[in-house]
């Protein structure tokens, strides 16, 4: 039970690794937008550019949505495995 629990922790920690790393890049391209337009709120006023960046902000959060979402499920299939290993143990 040990080998195949550590064996599949492993597995699961290799992509969990790779899944974060790719939600926190879009998490920091997110919040750099955000920073970006709330620090040029001016110019984006006095050009009329409201409209143009509510759609890049929009892309934006839905990549960013995306990667947090998929890293979610992610940890919830190593939560599964974990509990099931578990009980398998415990019976």
């Amino acid at each position: 039970w040990v080998i195949i629990f550590a064996w599949g922790n492993l597995m699961f920690a290799k992509k969990a690794k790779r899944l974060s790393y790719e939600a926190a890049d879009v998490r920091s391209k997110f919040v750099g937008h955000i920073s970006d337009t709330l620090s040029n709120m001016m110019n984006v006023r006095f050009f009329s550019g409201k409209p143009t960046e509510m759609s890049r902000l929009e892309k934006v959060l839905q990549k960013y949505l995306q990667a947090d979402q998929k890293r979610d499920w992610f940890f919830l299939k190593i939560f599964t495995f974990q509990g099931i290993s578990f009980l398998i143990y415990e019976s």
